[in-house]
């Protein structure tokens, strides 16, 4: 696919083999200069802004094989070529509560996209998100 305008390092995070739960947590809102992709084990995502990324795709956040855990957080003007501007989820499980998911973009899952996905959203707001083409 042809490159559209800036694209941001994907960056991976993997678990340390000793360690069964991660945290991320930003009290301050800091403008990442990739999107944020965990796979495998647990994490917590805690009072995070994630803002103005772009990937091909799931621009916001990437969680493949891992259980997460996301509170308090604003995932808001995120892009992706593909799918899933803001929240991407393959084959994981999401908990969900006090978070923005706002103006994020994709062809499809503006806001959210996934597959295989047991997820448990409280309390949050989904609003302005676009897909051009399903979600």
């Amino acid at each position: 696919m042809a490159n559209r305008g800036r694209r941001a390092a994907r960056r991976a995070v993997r678990p340390d083999p000793a360690c069964t739960d991660r945290l991320v947590q930003r009290r301050i809102a800091a403008h990442l200069s990739f999107d944020l992709e965990l796979a495998g084990g647990r994490v917590s995502i805690v009072d995070c802004t994630i803002i103005g990324n772009s990937s091909e795709e799931a621009g916001g956040i990437a969680l493949q094989q891992i259980y997460a855990f996301i509170d308090r957080c604003h995932i808001v003007g995120n892009t992706a070529e593909t799918w899933s501007g803001g929240i991407g989820c393959i084959d994981a499980t999401l908990y969900m509560n006090r978070t923005t998911v706002r103006a994020n973009m994709a062809e499809m899952g503006g806001g959210f996209g996934g597959l295989y996905v047991d997820a448990l959203i409280r309390n949050s707001l989904f609003a302005g998100n676009v897909a051009a083409d399903t979600g």
